[in-house]
């Protein structure tokens, strides 16, 4: 496990190597002390003291993780399906990167009508349990969304699988429908006690390697902290 202690020109990031399945311990330690010394920072802190997010991302360099594979991959770029869409937040990020959102999933009116306004022709899928793998239509690189996070924040009572908002197992089933080589899930560090171990334990049955990931809006210039947990999973025998 690798652990970078934020100085003033460093990412508030913490970085965790694959097959975290029986590490979550380990895990949560890591953050604890992170917080401690993001604490002490912020104390002295002022804000030109704030730099941009390091350019990696669960030790891999940003720009290499998301390469298309050689062949038709490259050729066409990389498509994305995004579940738990929202407005779009992580639609826009991919979009920036070179990554095309070719479907969404999203169940709430307003934000259909966002996605519609910012992603006009780009099909939604209302109900993610009723959304199958063969009604995309097309091939699928990248998988990425927020799950409800009501189930394990701390706003919340934390009730897990046993909230009818715990949806991950749906969020798995559409996974080995499509099997990307790439899934990028976020959440609140609330997760991390609760349902991680599960989540990696999941994804590895499927074939994948896991990494966790924790930000900070501040890392990227936002004047409150924010922190949200990435689960980025990679499969070198993704079917796309």
């Amino acid at each position: 496990m690798t652990r970078r202690a934020p100085g003033r020109d460093a990412s508030r990031m913490i970085t965790m190597p694959v097959n975290l399945t029986g590490q979550l311990s380990e895990v949560k330690a890591s953050i604890e002390r992170l917080e401690l010394l993001l604490a002490d920072q912020e104390s002295r802190e002022d804000e030109t003291g704030r730099r941009e997010l390091d350019e990696t991302i669960c030790g891999t360099p940003f720009t290499s993780i998301f390469m298309p594979a050689e062949g038709e991959g490259r050729k066409r770029g990389l498509n994305a399906l995004s579940l738990f869409s929202g407005i779009g937040g992580m639609d826009k990020a991919a979009e920036d990167a070179g990554i095309k959102t070719v479907a969404f999933c999203e169940k709430e009116p307003f934000c259909q009508a966002v996605l519609r306004e910012r992603w006009p022709g780009v099909p939604i899928f209302e109900d993610i349990k009723e959304l199958r793998g063969d009604m995309i239509g097309t091939p699928i690189d990248v998988i990425h969304g927020g799950p409800p996070c009501q189930p394990v924040s701390v706003a919340g009572r934390r009730r897990g699988k046993d909230d009818e908002r715990y949806l991950w197992g749906e969020v798995f089933r559409v996974v080995a429908e499509i099997m990307p080589r790439f899934c990028v899930f976020e959440n609140v560090p609330g997760i991390l006690n609760i349902a991680a171990d599960d989540i990696c334990k999941n994804l590895e049955r499927l074939g994948y390697s896991v990494g966790i990931c924790c930000f900070e809006a501040a890392a990227v210039g936002a004047p409150h902290r924010r922190a949200r947990v990435f689960f980025v999973a990679h499969s070198e025998s993704g079917r796309s």
